[in-house]
């Protein structure tokens, strides 16, 4: 579907401005997504399974793969195309290692299919596909919609610098974050919605180490991010140092609360996790939608010059917005383990 979007109108679909530069590269969006669609699915199968070893390889394999070859092609001159190839790299080198594990340990893997338990489960749990992908894809929307809101009213160089910003803090803090959700959501699986007062103990648990974990490293960018991205960057890069000392808080709040989410898919609440991820499509976009530059072409509001219109405060708004946000999901996610 992706592919015959591209093919019919997406060379001209959704692209302003300096951002046409990406057309060039749109063709290779349905390799990555599909890539990345068996690269999910066998991991879920993993986690389910709790072979968490080879999640971990899964990892490693797909990092080192796509670091190598963005290095290799950057050094033959081959850029920003080598970064796209990069992240196709990283999703099939992952997909491989999954398919390869599952096949030495079970060679009829791939080969036995019982197709009435297939049709059973589909329509026992058919809210998951008919409602929960929606979900994931506000979810995704408000996690890209920033980068894509700043470049266009403010310039792509802004949005290089959050994006900078936002891969730095993110990178690490998603390694172990996701390493923890995916442990995190085994056991509650196991456990399942018969046993909700041992989840919400575990949730609890979970919270208050996460938050012990990342308390230094998040203290750390708030008080020395400028400086330490000057250092390892170069003084033009100053202002990421400084986006990612506005962006560690809402960090912290995502890296502590992130595993949380899948409370909702345990207990079934696909409406619920719906509505979260909605209202976090319209705190991002209701942010960047007002505090955008007056002289901007989309101005249909009349705002006079104000000093806070300024990317650093939009910024600034954003993270407090999205900060109570997550406050939000842990009392939901916590309430519906606790109410059940």
């Amino acid at each position: 579907l992706t592919g015959l979007t591209i093919y019919t109108v997406g060379a001209s679909f959704g692209f302003a401005g300096a951002a046409k530069s990406i057309e060039p590269y749109l063709w290779m969006l349905p390799a990555v997504i599909f890539a990345s669609g068996i690269r999910q699915s066998l991991l879920g199968w993993a986690v389910r399974r709790r072979d968490f070893s080879i999640v971990t390889r899964t990892k490693i394999a797909g990092s080192l793969s796509s670091t190598a070859s963005k290095i290799l092609l950057g050094a033959f001159g081959i850029k920003p195309f080598g970064l796209i190839v990069g992240l196709l790299v990283e999703e099939i080198f992952a997909a491989l290692s999954l398919f390869l594990f599952f096949v030495t340990r079970r060679p009829d893997f791939f080969l036995k299919f019982d197709w009435s338990a297939i049709k059973k489960l589909a329509i026992r749990y058919s809210k998951f596909p008919l409602i929960q992908t929606w979900s994931q894809l506000l979810l995704v929307l408000a996690t890209q919609l920033p980068i894509l809101m700043i470049g266009y009213f403010y310039g792509l160089e802004y949005a290089g610098l959050f994006g900078l910003a936002q891969a730095m803090i993110n990178t690490p803090m998603n390694l172990i974050g996701q390493s923890v959700s995916q442990v995190y959501f085994a056991e509650i699986a196991r456990f399942g919605m018969r046993q909700s007062e041992r989840i919400y103990q575990l949730s609890l648990s979970m919270l208050r180490k996460m938050l012990l974990l990342s308390i230094l490293p998040v203290g750390f960018l708030m008080l020395f991010g400028p400086e330490f991205f000057v250092i390892i960057f170069g003084d033009e890069w100053g202002s990421s140092g400084v986006y990612v000392r506005y962006l560690a808080p809402l960090m912290l709040m995502q890296f502590v609360s992130s595993p949380l989410g899948n409370i909702f898919s345990v207990f079934e609440k696909q409406i619920g996790q719906f509505l979260i991820n909605l209202l976090r499509v319209f705190l991002v976009a209701i942010n960047f939608l007002l505090n955008r530059p007056r002289y901007h072409k989309l101005n249909w509001v009349c705002l006079q010059n104000a000093p806070w219109q300024t990317i650093e405060n939009t910024i600034l708004i954003y993270v407090i917005l999205l900060s109570f946000h997550r406050v939000l999901v842990v009392f939901v996610t916590l309430g519906i383990a606790r109410s059940q």
